[in-house]
């Protein structure tokens, strides 16, 4: 019988260890679940940076140094519409929007002489306008994007010229900025008149009546 008795106490006690054992693991776990509970509300409270790639089409995500073909047509239509739009009032404000996306060896061989060009515009009231017909990405490392168009140039109110004309621009990467979101930059910068009247083969670019970097 006190056999029977001890071993009736010692499961007794060995029970109640147990039940301590277990409510100390389900205290430390409710704990845990709770600092975890706390830990998603805040991570999902916080603000998360958001990355925009100027002209893309869709929702997505780009690898890294991935650049879409639309945002590098885009990226060089801008460019162009800056360079090649202007009224007198408007022109150098143009032409430093555009300035700021060029490189060091394409701004300086281009802007000594589209400043003087601009003070000439100003006071001859020089305005231009070109309107994009058509464009093709040529390349892809670096990205080369031509585009064909007319340009309409008035002086004061009187339309002086209108004929057809191309830009050829060459873009590379480099890092993106605050200032220069798009992380690209114009290298080369061709420009001119078109030939219309000589025959070309099928495919065949058409002839450019000018100089490499040029102002408008």
């Amino acid at each position: 019988m006190a056999a029977g008795e001890r071993k009736f106490w010692d499961l007794l006690a060995e029970s109640h260890y147990e039940r301590l054992v277990l409510t100390w693991v389900s205290a430390v776990l409710a704990i845990l679940l709770v600092a975890f509970g706390i830990f998603l509300v805040r991570l999902a409270a916080r603000p998360k940076q958001v990355v925009v790639v100027p002209g893309a089409v869709a929702v997505g995500v780009y690898s890294a140094g991935e650049m879409p073909a639309s945002v590098v047509v885009d990226f060089a239509r801008n460019f162009v519409v800056d360079l090649s739009n202007f009224t007198p009032a408007s022109a150098e404000n143009g032409f430093l929007s555009a300035a700021r996306y060029m490189s060091p060896e394409l701004l300086a061989r281009f802007e000594s002489p589209a400043r003087e060009q601009l003070k000439q515009l100003v006071a001859n009231r020089v305005s231009q306008f070109f309107t994009v017909s058509s464009y093709a990405l040529e390349g892809r490392g670096p990205s080369v994007v031509r585009f064909l168009g007319e340009k309409i140039t008035y002086v004061g109110k009187l339309e002086t010229e209108r004929i057809p004309y191309q830009f050829r621009i060459s873009i590379r990467n480099v890092e993106s900025t605050h200032e220069n979101p798009y992380g690209l930059i114009v290298t080369g910068l061709e420009q001119g008149e078109v030939s219309v009247n000589e025959p070309r083969q099928p495919g065949a670019k058409p002839t450019v009546a000018a100089a490499v970097a040029t102002p408008p």
